[in-house]
């Protein structure tokens, strides 16, 4: 069973706990963590693809990589977007040098 299927049964059982005990015994930060967990990954794929991701990132070679990095690396890796460049290249204005260029 891969970690993703763990991940989301787990999580299914603690919303089902939540949602039955009235959450009295956790306190207000420890169940709005709770409850953001589920809405980490939207599907198996993307849970498996982030830490597929996660491994290419953080390998042999750079091993020392900070959480903040990671986050951002993952972030790009993860996403869809997909920079438009000429649009970029058209908004830079060129300035001609006043210098002359020797032949």
């Amino acid at each position: 069973m891969s970690w993703c299927r763990l991940y989301q049964r787990y999580i299914s059982k603690l919303q089902h706990l939540i949602q039955v005990s009235g959450v009295l015994y956790l306190k207000k930060n420890i169940r709005q963590i709770a409850l953001q967990l589920p809405a980490m990954f939207g599907s198996t794929y993307l849970c498996e693809s982030a830490f597929s991701e996660m491994k290419i990132i953080q390998s042999k070679y750079r091993n020392k990589v900070t959480d903040d990095h990671m986050s951002s690396c993952l972030r790009l890796a993860l996403s869809g977007f997909v920079p438009s460049y000429e649009k970029y290249a058209e908004d830079v204005q060129c300035y001609a040098s006043t210098s002359k260029v020797a032949p």
